[in-house]
């Protein structure tokens, strides 16, 4: 090659391999070559006279070493130039949907190195997937699998949450809109089932106290770590609250707190009521709350 031309004034100094199945190894050798370029299906991106390899991946491109300083011919340089963002996504194992927990924008390589943290997961076996965006569209998904347990009720914020694995318990029930007519004639009314509503309603009681490291109590903090609950309890905001037998509900506490201390004065029993407000598995719900912020775009809403 002399000023970029062999001696046929061509650009390419080696021909294709055409009609060539099952290449396992290409040796190149006796030159100083600039790149090297293989195409399954050649004739669909390269028209008729055009003697070049493309500049970028695409679809039909198999291997494209540019020999700048390696032999490196893949396409990681083609995924990270071309990805926007990277979606984290959550579902239970066996399940078919995917939940979108972040939407992470990726720009450079040193974007792929992330942590995230799933303060929302269900109990039980679950399913993450790391998902790149390329030019608009999904790509391939790595999928990894993870076993969640707790013990004890959680009851979680955006920011926060306080957890307590001592004398818990939750009743609940489940509601929906029903009226009752009666008739003058009949013995028995007729029942009616109005609207769509149903959801849960519950109240909880437990005994909250915070643990030091080797599982005992903050002895020093008992009242103000009950103060702290009732605090919490009592602002407002709407929770995630958590089960160890499964149970996970999106809520607004709907009774003020009570807090007694009956069998010794440092137990304080927390007992409070709540009502469902949404789904945790809807990001339309979990964006509407503050919990997530997923563009709508990436929404798995049924």
């Amino acid at each position: 090659m002399i000023m970029g031309f062999n001696a046929l004034s061509e650009k390419m100094a080696g021909g294709s391999a055409s009609c060539v199945e099952n290449i396992t190894v290409v040796t190149i050798a006796g030159a100083a070559f600039d790149s090297l370029y293989g195409s399954g299906i050649d004739r669909t991106i390269k028209p008729s006279g055009v003697t070049t390899p493309p500049i970028d991946w695409d679809a039909a491109t198999c291997f494209s070493a540019r020999f700048d300083g390696d032999t490196y011919c893949g396409n990681a340089d083609f995924s990270v130039n071309n990805t926007t963002n990277i979606l984290v996504k959550r579902r239970r194992k066996g399940e078919f949907e995917w939940f979108t927990l972040y939407d992470i924008p990726a720009n450079k390589s040193e974007d792929y190195l992330f942590t995230v943290i799933d303060p929302y997961a269900p109990k039980g076996t679950l399913e993450y997937a790391a998902v790149p965006v390329i030019n608009g569209y999904e790509s391939d998904y790595s999928i990894a699998e993870i076993t969640y347990d707790f013990d004890g009720i959680l009851l979680l914020e955006k920011d926060k949450g306080v957890h307590t694995i001592l004398d818990v318990t939750l009743a609940e029930d489940k509601n929906a809109q029903i009226g009752l007519a009666n008739t003058v004639a009949g013995k028995y009314p007729f029942v009616f089932y109005n609207g769509e509503n149903n959801y849960f309603t519950g109240t909880v009681s437990a005994t909250f106290v915070e643990l030091v490291r080797d599982g005992l109590p903050e002895k020093s903090r008992l009242y103000a770590h009950y103060e702290d609950v009732m605090e919490f309890l009592n602002n407002g905001k709407p929770k995630i609250l958590k089960y160890w037998d499964g149970r996970i509900r999106l809520i607004s506490i709907t009774t003020p707190p009570n807090n007694t201390s009956e069998e010794h004065f440092d137990k304080h029993t927390i007992t409070f009521s709540y009502t469902e407000i949404g789904s945790i598995y809807s990001n339309r719900d979990m964006k509407a709350y503050g919990f997530l912020d997923i563009g709508e775009e990436w929404w798995n809403e049924s």
